[in-house]
């Protein structure tokens, strides 16, 4: 019976050094999910911009309407984490991260959105890189092609 009050005496500690175990890799776990799920925003936030542009642009009638539906959608999107860098001409003019093109040959319009990993800022970004392995540029582009009746 001494035995066992000496055993029982000498764990009062115990669920506090576990918690101190175990509370770095519980907040490891939480922040990792919220990160990911800002970098998974940022993600859909480009792809709806793409898409939106594309559509909209499909609808107009001219293609010198293009600038005018590129300076709206830069102007709304904002993304919210610093996982890509995104830095579209605030002007609507075709630059390396948004382009727009009417294809005559197909009846389509043409919408390459591009966004480059930021591996100088943050260190998500780098593992994002790193799991592209077959995108060695570090960039993520979205390509979207609608047909359009462009009477120009």
């Amino acid at each position: 019976m001494c035995k066992f009050r000496l055993l029982k005496g000498s764990q009062k500690g115990q669920s506090i050094v576990e918690f101190a175990l175990i509370l770095p890799l519980l907040l490891l776990f939480v922040f990792s999910i919220i990160y990911f799920a800002l970098a998974f925003t940022d993600y859909q936030t480009m792809n709806n911009t793409a898409r939106g542009i594309a559509h909209e642009a499909s609808l107009c009638d001219s293609t010198a309407k293009y600038t005018s539906i590129a300076q709206k959608y830069v102007s709304e999107t904002r993304l919210v984490s610093d996982i890509y860098i995104w830095k579209p001409a605030e002007n609507g003019t075709n630059n390396k991260y948004l382009t727009i093109s009417y294809d005559a040959t197909d009846s389509q319009v043409d919408v390459v959105l591009q966004a480059d990993y930021n591996t100088e800022g943050s260190t998500i970004a780098k593992v994002m890189r790193a799991f592209s392995g077959n995108n060695p540029q570090g960039t993520v582009v979205f390509d979207y092609h609608i047909y359009s009746k462009v009477k120009d």
